[in-house]
């Protein structure tokens, strides 16, 4: 569920909001979508988890070459993913999901620059 005050995303049945505080009892739940949130596949000596968050607050980590599903309500959202290789490193990269895309997001990584990188797939 998402609070209307702070748009953040909390549990459902919540009383109230996690991030805000804000008083929950009687919101009603919209209805839901699937989002399939698909791990990088390149392969390396080793390979780092991905922290997923949606609208700021962590939702999951996805493993590489695993898979996770964040339900959503028909509203945008905003995921963002990091990735710690190692050494204190921290690699992101994030993408917006407007209210009426209903496909998966590909993560990838880049092995020459280290980046991580998003695509929309259907």
């Amino acid at each position: 569920m998402i609070c209307p005050r702070c748009k953040q995303a909390v549990p459902d049945g919540a009383k109230f909001c996690t991030n805000c505080g804000a008083d929950l009892t009687g919101v009603t739940v919209t209805p839901k979508r699937k989002i399939r949130i698909y791990g990088y596949k390149e392969w390396y000596a080793i390979s780092p988890d991905v922290e997923v968050f949606l609208n700021g607050a962590k939702v999951g980590t996805l493993a590489a070459k695993g898979e996770l599903a964040v339900e959503i309500g028909n509203e945008n959202a905003f995921f963002e993913f990091h990735m710690h290789p190692g050494l204190g490193i921290v690699r992101k990269c994030h993408c917006f999901v407007n209210q009426t895309f209903n496909g998966g997001l590909q993560l990838k990584t880049n092995r020459w620059t280290g980046s991580i990188s998003v695509e929309y797939t259907m």
